[in-house]
């Protein structure tokens, strides 16, 4: 992914068994939240980030404090039906991965390992 590029981070609330998508952003070498939103209030409430949650397109959405982080860890389960996409690419988490903890940051790669990696 490039800088600045934006990608989505999308999974089934454990607790309130709705959707969430989380829009976050390559920074600098950090990855940064953007933005959270669901159909379930009470899922983007749990974030617990101050600031108005607004009703938008079917959703309830929340921006997110402005904090970079060097990675954003994920723990795929066999229930959450979690997803990575960009404008480029998708990818089901526990199709490629498994159940796994994931430690997912911004890296320089040769294209070369990219490629071999597949």
């Amino acid at each position: 992914m490039d800088d600045g590029e934006r990608f989505r981070y999308s999974f089934l609330h454990s607790i309130y068994r709705a959707t969430v998508e989380e829009e976050l952003q390559r920074r600098d070498g950090q990855v940064r939240t953007l933005r959270g939103s669901s159909t379930d209030i009470r899922a983007v409430e749990y974030f617990g980030w101050d600031g108005r949650i607004v009703a938008a397109n079917g959703a309830y959405v929340q921006d997110a404090p402005p904090v970079d982080v060097p990675a954003v860890l994920i723990r795929v389960t066999a229930e959450g039906r979690q997803r990575l996409a960009a404008a480029r690419w998708a990818l089901e988490l526990r199709q490629r991965f498994g159940e796994a903890l994931l430690d997912v940051r911004p890296e320089q790669r040769p294209l070369a390992s990219l490629m071999l990696a597949r």
